[in-house]
């Protein structure tokens, strides 16, 4: 699974019957049988809100969350093989491997499944989300059925019947591709025969991120994406940038540097102020320069993402703490000993609430993205020592005190005898637990 958080569905029994079922993707084969006829799933999945959502209002529609995928399917909706080869052409060129894709015969064409990891697709709001796998579509250009990526498209589900032909939709092997599938799907097949584990490709997830620009823009001062020689890469997605200084960027690549930048300085704890100002003053180096009011929608657009970003869901997720700009200042002092605080705090942060009995008897409840600390104990732990060979409890709380300040945790004192008090930290740079 991609995300973890997201995978929830909704799921149309028969006869494509809409009601606002929703399940999780661990739940289908549970729920389906091969006797029904014209079941389907939504293809993308959905966080715990989406249940939420359909229990009060019956219905999908309305939706107005973010939305991820374990896959991007492919819909080709005639029995024509040849445009099949054409899509693993095209994919051989970003040296994808045929055990990368699934295959299906759908019971009247086929279905073609990639993993989103290739393209570092992240949780994304809902109508940004479709709105892009169909712009990504397009700049491979893919000849496949389009209306697979309408917003909330359901998706037929393998080993089901089509109700159109009578057959069941079937995972195939490419090398089946001209056997006499009608045949063969007059039966179900429970089989597999791909491997969707796969790392992000740097080529595919720069087309990705350039879908961004037409559709936050809200079709304003719209840039349509088009292939570079010169692909961003973005540590947010999971690969690794070579990029040492922002640089102006011309039209047509303007909204998605701007929204590639706000992201980055966001994941790296800058304030939004201080963010606005370092995109202004970069947004003048571009020819010609966005306008105020572009530039600031497209900001304030992919700031909210702050609101639900998980750092630890993406990719190489440590090596994106690195580019927390507390932890690179830290990386650089000399003393390394404020460094190994920072880390052993985030290490053992709660990642889920768990109650904490106390020396006294007392039971508290320590809750996730939390730690409960002793400037002492973390000195011990640490083997942190003064130059008489003291436990230097004040560099803990020196550095405590400046994360602090530097809005990386909140601190919180329980109890009110001087015996019984004890610090609770809480993260509150995103949230960084699973």
């Amino acid at each position: 699974m991609s995300n973890p958080d997201f995978k929830y569905v909704e799921i149309a029994l028969e006869n494509f019957k809409r009601v606002g079922y929703i399940r999780t993707t661990d739940e289908i084969d549970e729920i389906i049988n091969s006797k029904m006829v014209d079941c389907c799933r939504t293809w993308a999945t959905y966080p715990v809100k989406l249940q939420y959502h359909c229990d009060k209002k019956n219905t999908i529609s309305g939706y107005d969350g973010l939305v991820c995928a374990d896959f991007i399917p492919i819909d080709i909706d005639v029995m024509d093989s040849a445009r099949v080869v054409a899509v693993v052409e095209k994919f051989k060129e970003f040296d994808i491997s045929l055990k990368n894709m699934a295959f299906y015969f759908s019971g009247r064409g086929f279905h073609i499944e990639l993993p989103s990891d290739l393209f570092g697709i992240e949780p994304t709001p809902v109508k940004e989300f479709y709105a892009r796998v169909k712009q990504l579509m397009t700049i491979l250009e893919i000849d496949c059925d389009m209306s697979m990526y309408n917003t909330n498209q359901l998706y037929r589900l393998p080993n089901t019947i089509n109700g159109k032909s009578g057959l069941y939709k079937i995972p195939i092997r490419y090398s089946e591709l001209d056997s006499d599938l009608k045949e063969l799907a007059k039966t179900p097949r429970f089989e597999s025969f791909q491997d969707m584990d796969v790392d992000v490709d740097g080529t595919l997830n720069t087309l990705w991120l350039e879908t961004s620009s037409d559709v936050i823009s809200d079709g304003k001062d719209r840039e349509y994406p088009r292939k570079t020689n010169n692909p961003i890469y973005t540590s947010i997605h999971g690969v690794d940038a070579g990029i040492q200084a922002f640089s102006g960027a011309p039209i047509g690549f303007r909204n998605n540097m701007t929204s590639y930048y706000t992201r980055k300085l966001m994941m790296e704890g800058n304030t939004q102020d201080d963010a606005m100002a370092t995109i202004t003053a970069w947004n003048q180096t571009n020819t010609p320069p966005l306008t105020t009011t572009e530039l600031n929608r497209t900001v304030q657009s992919n700031w909210r993402y702050s609101e639900t970003f998980v750092l630890s869901q993406t990719k190489n997720f440590r090596a994106n703490l690195r580019n927390d700009i507390v932890f690179k200042e830290y990386l650089t002092k000399p003393d390394k000993e404020p460094l190994s605080i920072y880390n052993y705090l985030i290490l053992n942060i709660n990642d889920e609430d768990k109650p904490m009995e106390l020396d006294w008897g007392e039971t508290v409840l320590i809750k996730r993205n939390q730690i409960m600390i002793s400037n002492r104990s973390i000195a011990k732990r640490l083997n942190l020592k003064t130059k008489g060979g003291n436990l230097n409890e004040q560099k803990v709380r020196v550095v405590v005190e400046d994360l602090i300040c530097k809005k990386r945790f909140q601190k919180h004192i329980i109890g009110n005898e001087p015996q019984r008090r004890r610090t609770i930290l809480t993260w509150i740079h995103f949230d960084f637990t699973q």
